[in-house]
């Protein structure tokens, strides 16, 4: 019994995590100064989506360690004022960003990313076994979109 309540228990708490996500998204590519502190990057970021978006955000901060060389730029996390904002962000940032550095993505789980890995993992075994190249579809998911 002590099993099943901490399922549900991990289940409510992954569900209140994805909820307090919606308004947030990951933007890569923004470069980090030494100097940076929260006011700069919420000027840097504000100055980023007014110029390429022409919107406002709440806030933004880092995630990841400082300073660790092999990663790179660590990526920021901004606050949307609603998720209807962030949803035309998400659905156009490829038409926005294009030819820049910059790149836009959801602010998932590690339980959404564990899940978006493994099915990654499932349909690039499949098209190996299927002979298939990068970027050819899989024969089975065009079967399935005519239907």
């Amino acid at each position: 019994m002590a099993q099943v309540k901490n399922v549900d228990n991990i289940d409510e708490q992954e569900l209140k995590e994805r909820e307090r996500r919606l308004k947030n998204i990951v933007i890569r590519g923004i470069q980090e100064e030494k100097t940076e502190t929260p006011t700069s990057l919420g000027h840097v970021i504000g100055e980023f989506f007014n110029k390429y978006y022409g919107m406002n955000i709440f806030g933004a901060h880092r995630v990841g360690k400082q300073g660790v060389s092999c990663s790179g730029e660590r990526p920021t996390v901004c606050t949307m004022l609603d998720e209807t904002k962030r949803r035309i962000i998400l659905q156009n940032s490829w038409v926005y960003l294009k030819g820049t550095k910059f790149f836009v993505c959801e602010y998932h789980t590690i339980s959404q990313q564990n899940g978006n890995r493994k099915a990654y993992e499932e349909r690039r075994k499949i098209k190996i076994k299927e002979g298939l190249k990068d970027g050819e579809t899989h024969k089975a998911s065009e079967g399935l979109l005519e239907q």
